[in-house]
């Protein structure tokens, strides 16, 4: 049995030396700097260590080249000091990047297919990226076919869209990096118009401006802020293929009614393409008012159903008050009754005794003449139970078939709509939530969101309103995007990466004075704990009129015993939830483990992000 010894630092010592000190080498690597005043640097090398760790150099030395055949090769346009730290990497196995010359590495290392320097450059670079330099670097990424770069810029844009597109930078983006990015489902930016415009100012620059010959452009320029010469330049660009290209991954569906009434001031958008768009928005807001009518038809019905079960409850009552009434009247008449047949006996025996008295006579006379009242009465009695019976059944016969016939109407609609409104649309919005930057990535939370509300046509309809990162951590931005909604669903990330929310049928009304809300649908969520659960918290039995406070100084609060507030600074807030909301049955209200569920402690965390989502 053998035992296995590493030394790798020494190994890694002793090819540093043979590397520096050149011992053996048989190729050349000359450096011509970029400096002209500046000497070429040549770097003696090993061929089997090259090739080894290059496929470049193993393809250049299994040739007959003029360099392999020469021995050396040449290389510009890359500092010496790059190429010594990738040589002493080949050579040891230590890397050493930096800010200053990470990206030169991984150009370098690319041309030269050293795979693993090229992927440790890109991974450098990701914690790297910034407003400023992450147009550059992406379009380098896309020259050089840099993969884990390009898709490192592209998730930073993805999350930075709206101050990169303001940027400098934007207009000077590559043709390829454009089309990338214009691709991304998930974009932050305060509105897709902004895109659209900032897209026809990139297009003139890089479309139109471009081509033009100095003097054309100078003359451009000096009549720019004319209208007549913008129209020029939108009609240029309707033509321009790849303009046209661009255009169709712009959302319009994600466009205001205001911003789709303004499109026809634009002649970038071809006549057909502009009728599509408006046909498009003309269908979505018919979807959306046949919705709301669906939901209004559907609370009307159910506060009418509420409302006649209340009123066949009190009349029930009142019934079963009556009966007991006339019962003991009832029993009281029996009880004379009786008393009356004891005293009939009586007087019958003193009448055949004494059959002389007419006194006698004429009280049995007397008392016949009251059972027979008593009779009569108990009859009468009978009849009117009997009808109001009947009268009690018919009106539960009337109400189940109203309410039967109510149900059906819905549910009728309800499958027109989902038959009709889901097709295919010509686009696909960005403010979906599978395009959240919270969950979007994760198809499991968003199936669970679609469960946990259970209506799909609200699902697929909804939109992203409101957005922390890019709306500001401003209760009063929250309250004039989101005040008055309708429904609502509200996705909250903390900076442990906790993701919870809630949602509330009724939204969040615009109150000066705090009041709480009624909604039967309400309920809290969490989708990432340090349980590892994902669960729906439901609204209580009984705390129902307890759902939402609404307060215009307050953040989004849920529940009598703030079992979730957000604070108005919109970074932080208090969770207790167990009060209005339903905990799992091994969790007790007031407890840590309920303070934890939803964020990991009662109040000491801090938000990162919030989405608000509605039609």
């Amino acid at each position: 049995m053998s035992t296995k010894f590493t030394n790798l630092t020494k190994l890694s010592q002793d090819f540093k030396t043979l590397y520096l000190q050149s011992k053996f080498p048989d190729f050349e690597i000359i450096i011509k700097e970029k400096e002209k005043d500046k000497e070429e640097k040549i770097f003696k090398c090993h061929r089997d260590i090259l090739s080894t760790r290059s496929k470049y150099f193993e393809a250049l030395f299994e040739s007959n080249m003029k360099e392999s055949q020469e021995g050396r090769v040449e290389f510009e346009n890359v500092s010496s000091k790059v190429v010594d730290t990738i040589l002493e990497y080949i050579y040891t196995g230590n890397l050493y990047i930096t800010l200053e010359n990470a990206l030169e590495i991984m150009i370098f290392s690319t041309k030269l297919l050293f795979d693993d320097i090229s992927v440790f450059s890109q991974e450098y670079m990701k914690d790297k990226l910034d407003v400023e330099t992450v147009i550059d670097i992406l379009d380098i990424s896309i020259t050089y076919g840099c993969n884990h770069a390009i898709h490192h810029c592209l998730n930073f844009i993805s999350k930075n869209t709206q101050k990169i597109i303001k940027s400098p930078q934007f207009s000077h983006i590559s043709q390829q990096a454009i089309h990338l990015l214009l691709q991304l489902d998930s974009l932050s930016i305060s509105s897709e118009f902004d895109l659209f415009l900032e897209l026809i100012k990139w297009g003139k620059i890089n479309l139109i401006d471009s081509k033009m010959n100095e003097n054309q452009l100078e003359n451009q320029l000096e009549n720019q802020l004319k209208n007549e010469n913008q129209l020029n330049d939108q009609i240029l660009l309707s033509k321009n293929p790849f303009f046209l290209k661009l255009l169709k991954f712009i959302r319009f569906c994600d466009f205001t009614d205001d911003n789709i009434d303004s499109l026809k001031d634009y002649k970038v958008i071809p006549e057909e393409l502009l009728n599509k768009i408006l046909e498009f928005h003309k269908s979505r807001k018919l979807e959306e008012k046949q919705y709301k009518e669906l939901n209004q038809l559907n609370e009307s019905q159910l506060n009418e159903n509420q409302l006649n079960e209340s009123q066949l409850n009190e009349k029930q009552e009142l019934n079963e008050n009556q009966e007991n009434q006339e019962l003991n009247e009832n029993q009281e008449l029996n009880q004379e009754l009786n008393e009356n047949q004891e005293l009939n006996q009586e007087l019958n025996q003193e009448l055949n005794e004494n059959q002389e008295l007419n006194e006698n006579q004429e009280l049995k006379q007397e008392l016949n003449e009251k059972l027979n009242e008593n009779q009569e009465l108990n009859e009468n009695q009978e009849l009117n139970e009997n009808q109001e019976f009947n009268e009690s059944q018919e009106l539960n016969e009337d109400q189940e078939l109203e309410q039967s016939y109510d149900f059906s109407k819905s549910q009728e609609f309800d499958e027109q709509l989902i038959n009709e409104q889901f097709e295919e649309k010509m686009f696909i919005s960005r403010l979906t939530l599978s395009n959240s930057i919270i969950i979007g990535k994760n198809f499991h939370y968003v199936q669970l969101i679609k469960e946990f509300m259970n209506d799909d046509a609200f699902f697929h309809m909804m939109k992203l309103g409101f957005k922390a990162s890019i709306d500001g951590f401003s209760l009063e931005n929250f309250h004039k995007k989101c005040d008055e909604k309708g429904k609502t669903l509200m996705i909250v990330q903390t900076t442990e990466d906790y993701i919870f929310g809630a949602f509330t049928s009724k939204g969040f009304p615009k109150e000066k004075s705090g009041i709480f809300i009624r909604d039967e649908l309400a309920f809290l969520f969490t989708l990432k704990n340090s349980l590892n659960l994902s669960l729906k918290l439901p609204i209580l039995e009984g705390q129902e009129d307890k759902a939402l406070f609404s307060f215009n100084i307050y953040g989004p609060t849920f529940g009598t015993g703030n079992d979730l507030a957000i604070d108005p600074t919109l970074k932080t807030g208090s969770t207790n939830p167990g009060f209005s909301y339903q905990l799992p049955e091994d969790i007790q209200p007031r407890t840590k483990d309920a303070h934890e569920l939803l964020t990991g402690s009662y109040d000491d965390w801090e938000i990162s992000e919030i989405e608000v989502f509605f039609l």
